[in-house]
């Protein structure tokens, strides 16, 4: 597995492709919900759903290149996410009709 992909013209070695993902997906967390608190926004939903933003684009951003096991349950997570999402989305709306 010490095969070398091209990844945006740099060339990336399979296995640091997970490091990357986790690297950039604490960083992209920790700013956006960092940057959330300094507006004064404190409700857990909305810093769940910006950590789900996260990791949706650093998963997009670094992709494995063979099924890899950590792929696989990184796509149970994004389906876990969708639904927090949809419930967060639901109570915001169900509050505002009410």
């Amino acid at each position: 597995m010490n095969e070398w992909v091209s990844s945006m013209s740099v060339a990336v070695p399979t296995r640091s492709r997970f490091r990357w993902f986790l690297v950039s997906f604490v960083t992209l967390g920790i700013v956006s919900s960092a940057a959330l608190w300094t507006v004064g926004i404190t409700a857990i939903q909305i810093h769940l759903v910006a950590m789900f933003l996260a990791l949706l684009v650093t998963s997009e951003l670094f992709p494995p290149v063979a099924d890899e096991r950590w792929w696989r349950w990184l796509l149970l997570i994004k389906l876990v996410g969708w639904l927090v999402t949809l419930y967060v989305l639901f109570e915001r709306v169900s509050s505002v009709t009410q």
